[in-house]
């Protein structure tokens, strides 16, 4: 089915035409927007460059993902963007379950799916995170020799790192770890009790930094939802994608926004040291939600954009 894309787009509406497709993930559909290239700029013998991406913690397709993924589609790419199970049009449940082992899993998937795209070169495959997906796409390259490159925007790389940083709030970090304990017992017996992704400081969710509720505001669709399960606190504590980065095989672009308040530009650059000369980094005055709209997503998009075609013509 072709549609018409409305999301906050930079700022925008978009209007580019995208394809609603689906594949499977384990015990789920996962749903996605494909984007067919609007020139044939990047088209080799073998077919264009492929791009798959996703978006942050709790987001969706349409929470500002289509500004980027347009932006890729007008310079050649095609491009495949996709939901998470229990989240957004996909299916899964519980609803709203934000979990490190399933959207790993679903990023394997969306790279076995993208291999049968027509059209495409499979040895020119890039995959693009952003904020909490940025660090899912430094795992999934570690574990993807065979991929092209990887681009991770803003990404959180150390959840133990974050975990302090919570934890160090006056009560927000135990009443996190409350919530999610309340959760997990809940689940045991097939239920849940949600919070919120996003508050106001001093009150309960997982982000709440100066800043973070009016970021949200500004990115995400009428549509989304303010929610998730806390039982994968514990799980977002321990998770280290820093830890995999040394394995990593081909090019990566690590993208940083120094005054960002949600993922620790530290912990970026010390991703980036420990990928080695695979790793290009760049760095921007402005804060972790700059960058999903206006002049900065802009900004961002075209040195991906740059710093991708520059390997295409090298390779």
């Amino acid at each position: 089915m072709i549609r018409n894309q409305t999301d906050k787009a930079g700022g925008r509406e978009v209007t580019d035409s995208y394809t609603e497709v689906s594949f499977k993930s384990h015990d789920a559909d996962c749903f996605a927007w494909l984007y067919e290239p609007v020139n044939d700029s990047l088209k080799g013998p073998a077919g264009v460059p492929c791009i798959v991406m996703a978006n942050g913690f709790g987001l969706t397709n349409k929470d500002s993902l289509g500004g980027f993924a347009e932006r890729f589609q007008a310079a050649g790419f095609k491009v495949l963007a996709f939901e998470y199970r229990c989240l957004g049009q996909s299916g899964g449940k519980p609803r709203q379950l934000i979990s490190n082992k399933h959207q790993l899993q679903d990023w394997d998937s969306a790279i076995v799916y993208a291999k049968t795209l027509e059209g495409i070169d499979t040895n020119r495959l890039i995959i693009w995170g952003c904020s909490y997906t940025g660090g899912h796409v430094i795992i999934t390259a570690s574990k993807h020799p065979e991929l092209f490159a990887t681009v991770a925007l803003v990404g959180v790389m150390d959840g133990t790192t974050e975990a302090l940083h919570i934890l160090l709030k006056s009560g927000e970090g135990l009443k996190l770890i409350a919530a999610g304990t309340k959760d997990a017992a809940y689940g045991i017996v097939g239920k849940s009790a949600p919070i919120p992704i996003v508050a106001k400081p001093g009150h309960l969710a997982v982000e709440t930094a100066p800043g973070a509720w009016e970021g949200y505001q500004k990115i995400t669709s009428p549509d989304w939802i303010n929610e998730f399960l806390p039982r994968v606190v514990f799980s977002g504590f321990t998770y280290r994608p820093i830890d995999d980065a040394h394995k990593i095989k081909k090019p990566v672009f690590i993208q940083i926004a120094n005054n960002d308040l949600e993922a620790s530009p530290d912990d970026q650059r010390r991703t980036a040291e420990k990928i080695g000369s695979l790793a290009t980094q760049k760095s921007y005055e402005c804060g972790h939600f700059d960058v999903f709209f206006g002049d900065f997503q802009a900004q961002c998009a075209q040195d991906g954009i740059d710093y991708l075609t520059g390997l295409l013509d090298a390779g």
